[in-house]
């Protein structure tokens, strides 16, 4: 007994054996707004949004209005030069100093020092209007 040649089988394999499209409504409905909730997610929002902000170029721009901001604390005088020259290289001191107390310790100190240092540089906010 072959099913395809008995009536209500044959109209149904008939009926579905056409082409209804659905897959362009697939691809209309489901496909292209999953693009498009990815790319403006992923794309724009992470890959453009916070790790340029965070990472190098957010860090760079940091870099550049703080030392924008600490120029307008420069007032020329020798003495307040040397001063900041020499707490300076102190501060650069103290990474090889604290080293030889162990790595433990230096990795942490350093690590702690890092943070706070990118955090100050992350309170003058790189992206606002000055």
């Amino acid at each position: 007994m072959d099913l395809k040649l008995q009536p209500i089988p044959k109209a149904l394999y008939t009926f579905l054996n056409k082409k209804w499209h659905f897959d362009y409504l697939v691809n209309e409905i489901v496909v292209l707004k999953t693009m498009n909730f990815g790319y403006s997610l992923t794309f724009l929002s992470l890959d453009k949004g916070l790790i340029e902000r965070v990472g190098p170029s957010g860090f760079t721009t940091s870099i550049y209005t703080s030392s924008a901001n600490l120029v307008a604390y420069y007032s020329g005088l020798l003495y307040h030069t040397a001063f900041a020259f020499i707490i300076a290289s102190g501060i650069f001191l103290s990474f090889f100093a604290f080293g030889v107390l162990g790595v433990p310790y230096a990795v942490s100190f350093s690590f702690v020092t890092l943070i706070l240092s990118y955090v100050i540089l992350l309170i003058f906010d790189p992206y606002k209007n000055n």
